[in-house]
């Protein structure tokens, strides 16, 4: 089993593992020949986040080799510690920054190293050993994005700096925040008082219809369903703020909704037909998934 490759976006692998960083403490590597895969799986409030990025968007001189799983190496680590050591080397004038799977006495690891230069035209070498656990095979296949019903809809959420105060001063008064969207365009956030709803509405926002396998039972609940019918999602408020604090790269998010079930929010990274995206599943206040 072999990894090694040049980090050549040493920014994009920082803004990831910030994002990763917000919702938990470990997280799981998931490299293929041609995909990079960050998946955490056990963060607060069951917030699960599944990115996909290129490989080539990240790495240069990619190589991977493994005998199990079709070339595939899945690597459980703590969150921070391989943060930190991506930061070292990239805060630095950096000529070259490479990360390796190695083997450290009896015990992986991911061995970062930077080819530095001090400012006395010095070279020297800076480099990190990061502990990573090995998942074995039947782990990796097991590895499955959560089940949810049919999302109702698909909207461009307004910007995070937006968003984010809105929730901050909700999660002051109440401790379940009520997220909803139209297939006509509006988003709202709100929540129930015994003095009445407190909300916040945004229209004209961009809207992307669901898209289906079509069965005779689909067809008739989309037409059942108006545009300007409300599917809402109860979260919990704490939750909610932190998955908009852990919004480091600040692009468009596109959230789907599956009412009173689950939001499945879709963050790209980069172009939307070349890049990566990151899929975060944020499950009701009341609800769990399978």
């Amino acid at each position: 089993m072999r990894f090694k490759a040049k980090i050549d976006n040493v920014i994009l692998l920082t803004n990831l593992l910030q994002s990763a960083e917000k919702m938990g403490k470990r997280a799981i590597l998931k490299l293929t020949s041609e995909t990079v895969f960050l998946i955490c799986t056990k963060g607060e409030g069951d917030v699960q986040m599944w990115s996909q990025v290129p490989a080539d968007n990240i790495f240069g001189d990619y190589r991977i080799e493994s005998n199990t799983n079709n070339n595939t190496i899945a690597l459980e680590f703590s969150i921070t510690p391989l943060l930190q050591a991506i930061r070292s080397a990239g805060y630095r004038d950096s000529a070259e920054t490479t990360v390796r799977l190695a083997k450290k006495g009896t015990e992986a690891a991911l061995c970062i190293e930077a080819k530095a230069q001090t400012r006395d035209g010095k070279r020297v070498n800076i480099t990190h050993d990061v502990h990573v656990v090995v998942r074995r095979a039947a782990e990796v296949d097991e590895m499955a994005q959560p089940r949810c019903p049919p999302l109702e809809t698909h909207i461009e959420l307004p910007s995070v700096d937006q968003c984010r105060p809105v929730v901050e001063h909700l999660s002051r008064i109440g401790d379940i925040i009520w997220l909803g969207a139209t297939r006509d365009g509006r988003f709202r956030l709100g929540i129930k008082t015994t003095a009445g709803d407190i909300e916040t509405m945004w229209k004209n926002l961009k809207n992307a219809t669901v898209v289906r396998q079509e069965t005779e039972e689909d067809d008739m609940e989309d037409q059942s369903i108006d545009d300007s019918d409300w599917h809402v999602v109860p979260l919990a408020s704490k939750v909610l703020q932190k998955w908009f604090s852990s919004q480091i790269l600040q692009n468009h998010i596109i959230a789907g909704i599956a009412p009173n079930y689950c939001v499945v929010a879709y963050v790209y990274v980069g172009d939307r037909k070349h890049g990566g995206v990151i899929t975060y599943y944020m499950p009701s206040r009341h609800i769990a998934y399978d």
